[in-house]
């Protein structure tokens, strides 16, 4: 991306060339020269700059327009973008200037020329700005929104948070596991191998016991008895 200057579609150029670049894109102010034609070529309005800037840009035709749409995707309508963003212009644009990017934006983005979904939820997005902003009163109260906020207000009037982080709750505390509970499936097991231990010493032989009767030869002296030889 160093490599881009001046134009927003040499800015589009580059971001096609390097698509990981779109989060730092978004974080920057858009490109002062140019955003008009390219929204002008990704509303297929200007069919002799798209052949111009492919002459000047050494692309084909494909390549551009690709550029150019992608680059409104990626950096003028994702969710954090604020109306101003959203519909290609500088928070200092002229009323005629909003109306004009918006006319662009809604020639490309028709429900009847629609290409996919996206398609239709970047009009929703296009429409909710030119709604914020399509009245001087709106507008103003919009602008006293912004510098009220904490964030960028989004097209749909909430506010991004700040660095254009998307917002995640925390956990629920009641929803932590209990130590105990996180132990139990360990002491389960050791309670097992314990009964499986004892069930095999019970069933082992037993040794044998000492007989209780003295030997015969004993008995023989204790009694007088003769013991005949064998």
């Amino acid at each position: 991306m160093d490599g881009a200057k001046g134009s927003a579609l040499e800015w589009a150029l580059a971001l096609l060339r390097a698509p990981g670049e779109r989060q730092g894109l978004r974080q920057r102010p858009l490109p002062a020269d140019g955003m008009d034609v390219l929204l002008g070529i990704a509303a297929g309005t200007m069919p002799d700059q798209l052949v111009e800037q492919a002459w000047r840009f050494g692309e084909s035709e494909a390549d551009v327009l690709e550029a150019a749409r992608f680059y409104a995707r990626e950096v003028l309508f994702h969710p954090q973008a604020d109306a101003y963003r959203t519909l290609g212009v500088a928070p200092d644009a002229s009323a005629q200037r909003i109306k004009a990017h918006y006319r662009l934006l809604q020639h490309w983005l028709h429900p009847d020329r629609a290409r996919s979904e996206d398609d239709a939820l970047f009009a929703t997005r296009v429409n909710g700005a030119w709604n914020q902003l399509r009245t001087p009163e709106r507008r103003q109260a919009y602008d006293e929104a912004l510098r009220q906020a904490a964030g960028p207000v989004t097209t749909d009037g909430a506010v991004a948070p700040v660095g254009m982080r998307t917002w995640r709750p925390e956990p629920l505390a009641s929803h932590v596991p209990s130590p105990w509970r996180q132990r139990f499936p360990v002491l389960a097991l050791c309670g097992l191998c314990l009964v499986l231990v004892l069930l095999a010493l019970r069933d082992v032989d037993p040794p044998p016991e000492a007989w209780d009767d003295p030997p015969r030869e004993a008995q023989a002296e204790e009694g007088g008895l003769d013991i005949l030889p064998t």
